[in-house]
C-alpha cells in the first residue's frame, strides 16, 4: 500500500502551511486515510558536515550485532521498525511549490524485498522537498553510526541532504549524500559528523532535496535498511 504524506517546514523565518493536497488523493486512490502530518516541519539544516573518510561503501551487506534496524520497509503502511510514523514533506506557497511522494514499494529495495520509494520535483526555481521518520526519542549515545542504504531510479546520479533532529527538533545536523547512482550504496556516517549537542532523545531523521545542493531536478530514490551502529 502506497502511503503518502505531505508538508511544510519553517525555515529562514519565514512560514509555511502544510501541503496534503497531494497525500489526500493518493490515500483515496488507495482507499485509506493519509496519516496524520509531521506536526513539527523539518528545519533547513545548519552548514554541512564534511564527508568523513570511507563513510560509503558499495553495496548492502548485512547488520553487525548490537546494530539497531530503524525500519526495512518490508511491511505496508508507514510505521517504522521503532512503532514511529514516516511520510513526505514539500515548500508550498508563499514559496514555490515542490513535489514529494513517498511509497512502501513491496519489491523496490535491496535484494528485491521493500523499500521505501521517494519521487521528488523541485524544478521551480526556490522550491525544496523531502521527507520524515520518527525515531520515537531513541538514546543515540548507544551508537556510532548512522546507516542506510539507497539508489536513484530516475536520471542521476543524485545528491541530497540526510538530517538527523533530537530534542523535539531543536537540534538539526546534516550529512550530504553525494553521487546516487542507479546500484546500491551503503552510506555510513559517523554519529559525529552531524555536529548535535547531545545523541539524546533522537526524534527525526530527515532528507531534504534543494536548489543547492541537489542538481538533479526532478528524481527519485529508494532508501532501504536505515540504522544505527554500534
Amino acid at each position: 500500500m502506497a502511503i503518502t504524506v505531505m508538508s511544510t517546514i519553517e525555515t529562514r523565518r519565514r512560514g509555511y502551511r502544510w501541503a496534503l493536497s497531494g497525500a489526500l488523493l493518493l490515500a483515496a486512490a488507495c482507499g485509506g486515510a493519509a496519516p496524520a502530518p509531521s506536526p513539527t516541519p523539518p528545519a533547513m539544516p545548519a552548514p554541512e558536515a564534511a564527508p568523513a573518510p570511507g563513510a560509503e561503501a558499495a553495496a548492502p551487506g548485512a547488520l553487525p550485532e548490537g546494530a539497531l534496524l530503524v525500519a526495512d520497509f518490508n511491511a505496508a503502511g508507514n510505521m517504522n521498525a521503532l512503532g514511529g510514523e514516516f511520510g513526505a514533506w514539500a515548500s508550498a506557497k508563499p514559496d514555490p511549490d515542490a513535489k514529494s511522494v513517498d511509497a512502501v514499494d513491496p519489491t523496490a529495495g535491496a535484494g528485491g524485498t521493500g523499500g521505501w520509494k521517494i519521487d521528488y520535483d523541485i524544478s521551480k526555481d526556490g522550491s525544496y522537498c523531502g521527507t520524515w521518520l520518527r525515531l520515537k526519542d531513541l538514546d543515540g549515545t548507544k551508537y556510532k553510526t548512522f546507516r542506510l542504504s539507497v539508489k536513484a531510479t530516475a536520471s542521476g546520479p543524485v545528491d541530497f541532504i540526510v538530517e538527523l533532529k533530537t530534542n523535539g527538533g531543536q537540534n538539526v545536523g546534516r550529512y550530504v549524500v553525494r553521487g546516487v547512482g542507479a546500484d546500491w550504496k551503503v552510506v555510513e556516517v559517523p554519529l559525529t559528523a552531524f555536529n548535535l549537542p547531545s545523541l539524546k532523545p533522537m526524534y527525526e531523521f530527515t532528507t531534504v532535496f534543494d536548489k543547492q545542493t541537489t542538481s538533479v531536478k526532478t528524481g527519485s530514490i529508494v532508501i532501504d535498511d536505515i540504522a544505527f551502529l554500534p
